[in-house]
């Protein structure tokens, strides 16, 4: 068995047998190289999941929001791409959900960070993050209240 079958063996069966759907890719890194060994690069597991027909592939770092990669980046904020089968992908409602606990964190994150920064400049630009993520949660409520109408 090569390398990449042992890796495509080793993250679909986390991945089918994972408590939590959502997994983060740092996850599925170290069980192949738990199983497989140190030899295994953690950029192998991650071009591997990205482009698995069975895998869906969330990179939340990259959300083509350049001012906001850019702070995330600045500030060493490690925002950890997930993933997840395709045939564990949750119902909308429930996707919605997801992102809307996965929003608060943000907000939560970017809110500790406007309270220990010192610059006025940095708490601006802080400032306007939050409302870039707050714009989101509303969106996302907007839809979880319309399906819930909908029953989706």
């Amino acid at each position: 068995m090569s390398q990449l079958e042992k890796i495509e063996k080793i993250c679909l069966d986390y991945l089918a047998s994972s408590e939590d759907p959502w997994v983060p890719v740092s996850k599925l890194c170290e069980r192949c190289k738990d199983i497989i060994g140190v030899g295994v690069s953690d950029k192998i597991v991650v071009e591997f999941v990205a482009h698995h027909p069975e895998i869906i592939f969330f990179n939340i770092a990259s959300v083509g929001d350049v001012e906001f990669e850019e702070y995330v980046k600045r500030k060493g904020i490690r925002l950890e791409p997930f993933v997840i089968l395709k045939s564990r992908m949750p119902v909308k409602r429930d996707l919605l959900k997801w992102m809307d606990k996965h929003i608060d964190s943000l907000i939560k994150t970017l809110e500790n960070l406007l309270l220990s920064e010192s610059s006025n400049d940095k708490k601006e630009e802080i400032k306007r993050l939050i409302d870039r993520a707050n714009s989101v949660k509303r969106r996302i409520n907007f839809y979880l209240s319309k399906n819930s109408k909908e029953n989706v």
